[in-house]
């Protein structure tokens, strides 16, 4: 199934953006971002009974933005963080929506004003002990959504050069083949692998890897993907075209 992104929408409600969307014909949404929305249960309701959703990352947005991440050693942030996903989760299953996506975590704790763009200096927390409380978490995120009946989906993070140099490091998790390797490699099945390909075409050009080849590798674990395009240097959220980059490596359904 094919949902269309709210998240380019920063002046509604997802709700009143997939509305909007509706009366052009659509009719499946993933909802991400937007305003906080004081109704959203109610509002959520409404939509479910007319169209397909998906919840997506930082949806619902609480009405104190703070940024997701699910690696951060900070225990107001991790613990924000593992609330936010619970409430998502439980939305899902109240719903009977099958599943929910949200993004991998960072070495960092960047501020909400800075994601998608130049991230300031911050200390960056160690690699590996990092990666494996972010695998410690999901997993138990994953046990909490399978007893609800939902299945989580990660998504890969976006390095643009510019956070490179500002840290002389890859601060983030699953930008290259060997994180997101060895993250799924210890995650349950339950947990499936959301491939952003723009995100992908920007940390390949940054990290000079092949994203042909990062695909062909992860494609075990790869449930859905997140489709748009950009110039490899920034995450634009361009339209794709029929001759697009990506399509000869995506599985698509009989």
């Amino acid at each position: 199934m094919i949902y269309l992104s709210t998240g380019g929408c920063s002046s509604k409600t997802a709700c009143e953006y997939a509305k909007e969307l509706s009366t052009l014909g659509l009719v499946s949404f993933e909802l991400s971002g937007g305003l906080h929305d004081p109704n959203v249960n109610y509002n959520l309701q409404q939509l479910a009974s007319e169209f397909n959703i998906s919840l997506h990352n930082y949806f619902p947005p609480p009405k104190e933005p703070f940024v997701l991440n699910l690696a951060s050693f900070d225990p107001i942030i991790h613990n924000r963080s593992i609330s936010h996903v619970k409430d998502a989760i439980n939305i899902c299953h109240r719903l009977s929506i099958p599943f929910y996506s949200f993004h991998a975590g960072f070495l960092i704790d960047p501020l909400p004003t800075e994601l998608g763009k130049k991230i300031s200096s911050k200390d960056v927390q160690a690699r590996l002990v990092t990666t494996d409380y972010f695998i410690e978490t999901v997993i138990a995120l994953a046990e909490y959504a399978q007893n609800k009946g939902v299945k989580l989906f990660l998504e890969n993070n976006v390095l643009t050069s510019t956070n490179l140099r500002t840290f002389g490091c890859d601060p983030l998790l699953m930008s290259d083949t060997p994180s997101c390797k060895y993250i799924f490699s210890n995650l349950p099945s339950s947990v499936g692998f959301l491939l952003d390909v723009a995100h992908l075409k920007v940390s390949a050009t940054t990290l000079d890897f092949s994203a042909s080849s990062f695909i062909e590798e992860m494609n075990p674990y790869i449930c859905a993907y997140h489709l748009s395009d950009n110039n490899g240097l920034v995450d634009s959220n361009q339209p794709f075209a029929f001759d697009s980059w990506f399509w000869d490596f995506l599985k698509i359904d009989d």
